[in-house]
């Protein structure tokens, strides 16, 4: 990391680097990756992808007659090799090992280019390989709407059953099987997400309006059903859609589901378009610490650091009366997470001790009178955070704000997919008027990529989503944190844009420091933590101080001039 900063300050001239900041962070729009290699674009594309996710390694299809004598497709920037397939049209290829999870293009005519208006490039949701003890399980997460629980076994069977059939004579052996092999699929482990809401549940203090998306985590044009001759027996689901049931997702029912042997893309795939409304479908883990390498300002506490003119200056409110939820590796017991050696300035700082109680302590130093709650829903190293843990959590959190009080969540923690779980427990949040920080994620979630791929981290990636209006800059219940490098006063170079500003799919809504040196219980002296996971309790700080003395939600704009403050000084001082 110093070594790029160093190359970043001290050999790019100062226009370029202006210039290269511009290209990063205001050459972007939400959603659309920019700055690759020039190309014509191209018309919509001539053929469906089929299933509309997948996990590395597992079979997918391209449908379409005009494919006849085309040999090769890519994922991103990764190429597949393309065989005809039975029936007639069907194109079969093996997602290659190294694709990055997340939305990625598809295309038969090199790299995939960024989707856009215009550009046609069709795209796949790519399941992340799990890590450590979890990559050795065939888990996925799934959510039922609490009224469909009934009758559910019954429909399920019919469903699946009629898809067999109909798959038989429409698709290729391969897709069949899997198909058949769903009826042995047990839904028995999904209990209840959380307790009931409290009678009376209090209303948010601001409106929020609606998401609107429906239960899915990937988008799909019906015609690629009809294309697949499917249509009949599976359904897209609908952009405007209610999302589940009156009570949102925190009402439903949720728990793992052990898949044996199938390919866990191609069944979240099918599940979740079998009974769109009724079900939905996650990977069994929803992301990892955003974790990186070490600090300036050696052996300052945060709260003094935060506090020196040349950061954030002077600042007043202490967060009294509100919670900050800090959802990650600790618990208010322990904290099991160790972050990787660092080198810092030549001495090298081995097996730094947790992850969520270092978050922890930043929020208090920026809220020090605020109630700090840590709640565990990631595991010691590469474990990773389950997802059904995350939505639980989340869901807790939601029905203490229903009973009163003052509430903020911070997700320092985030993944390529976008998981419909997650997504909904945060909608359930922003009725019940709760904001979340959540980090952009660090340059390491981008390593090692090829041009046409792109680099997704949800839940920040989202952030627009939640925004209170449609005008640029409005304040948002989903605060994406990245990083300001508070020695050169500018956006820093570890953030996720900062290497592939080309890979990028969504802005960060705004930016503070997030370069801490922190002394956790039992630790002899204080270490380095520093990245886009320890900003976004920052922004978790400043809301709660904000909260305890002013109405609604402060706007906090992604101020990227260098040498300026990343945060108002209208909102840093909210309350006197």
């Amino acid at each position: 990391m110093r070594t790029l900063h160093a190359l970043y300050r001290f050999v790019l001239p100062w226009p370029l680097r202006v210039t290269l900041l511009a290209a990063v962070l205001l050459g972007l729009h939400a959603g659309t990756a920019a700055a690759q290699p020039a190309r014509t674009a191209t018309a919509p594309a001539s053929f469906a992808v089929f299933p509309p996710v997948a996990s590395p390694g597992e079979r997918m299809w391209l449908i379409g007659r005009a494919l006849d004598g085309t040999r090769a497709v890519w994922i991103g920037g990764h190429a597949a090799k393309l065989s005809p397939d039975r029936p007639a049209g069907w194109y079969a290829f093996d997602v290659p090992r190294d694709v990055p999870g997340g939305p990625q293009g598809v295309s038969v005519q090199g790299p995939a280019q960024p989707a856009g208006p215009g550009v046609g490039t069709p795209t796949v949701t790519i399941v992340p390989t799990p890590r450590g003890a979890d990559g050795a399980a065939n888990v996925v997460t799934a959510y039922l709407r609490a009224q469909a629980r009934p009758t559910f076994a019954e429909t399920y069977r019919a469903r699946v059953q009629q898809l067999a059939e109909v798959c038989a004579r429409a698709c290729p052996d391969d897709l069949t099987q899997t198909v058949r092999a769903l009826a042995g699929l047990n839904f028995s482990a999904l209990e209840p997400l959380a307790a009931p809401a409290p009678q009376g549940t209090r209303g948010p203090a601001t409106a929020r309006p609606a998401l609107r998306s429906g239960l899915s985590a990937f988008a799909l044009d019906p015609q690629v059903l009809t294309a697949a001759r499917l249509d009949r027996v599976l359904r897209a689901p609908a952009a405007g859609a209610p999302t589940l049931a009156a009570g949102g997702l925190c009402a439903q029912l949720g728990g793992d589901i052990d898949l044996g042997t199938l390919p866990p893309g191609r069944v979240i795939a099918l599940l979740t378009l079998l009974l769109p409304g009724d079900l939905g479908v996650d990977p069994i883990l929803g992301g990892y610490p955003t974790a990186t390498g070490a600090v300036p300002f050696q052996g300052t506490p945060p709260a003094t650091m935060l506090h020196d003119a040349g950061v954030l200056g002077p600042f007043h409110g202490g967060g009294r009366g509100v919670t900050i939820h800090v959802l990650d590796t600790a618990s208010a017991g322990a904290d099991p997470y160790s972050m990787a050696d660092v080198n810092y300035y030549n001495e090298i700082y081995a097996l730094r001790p947790g992850h969520g109680a270092a978050v922890g302590a930043v929020a208090q130093a920026v809220a020090p009178d605020a109630t700090v709650v840590l709640r565990q829903v990631c595991g010691a190293g590469a474990s990773g955070c389950r997802t059904l843990n995350v939505v639980r959590a989340l869901c807790e959190v939601v029905r203490d704000a229903q009973r009163g009080g003052k509430h903020v969540v911070n997700l320092s923690m985030g993944g390529p997919y976008p998981s419909v779980g997650l997504r909904l427990a945060l909608d359930d949040l922003r009725a019940a008027g709760v904001p979340t920080a959540a980090s952009f994620g660090n340059r390491d979630d981008c390593h090692g990529l090829a041009v046409g791929d792109r680099c997704s981290h949800y839940p920040a990636d989202w952030t627009v989503d939640f925004a209170l209006a449609a005008t640029p800059g409005a304040p948002t219940t989903l605060l994406s944190v990245a990083g300001w490098d508070i020695e050169h006063k500018e956006y820093a170079t570890y953030n996720r844009t900062a290497v592939v500003p080309w890979a990028l799919t969504a802005l960060p809504s705004v930016q503070v420091p997030g370069e801490f040196w922190v002394q956790l219980p039992g630790m002899t002296a204080a270490m380095p933590y520093f990245g886009t996971s320890f900003a976004a309790p920052v922004v978790a700080g400043i809301l709660a101080n904000w909260m305890e003395c002013q109405p609604g939600l402060p706007a906090l704009p992604l101020l990227t001039t260098p040498g300026q403050s990343p945060v108002p000084g209208a909102v840093l001082n909210a309350c006197p």
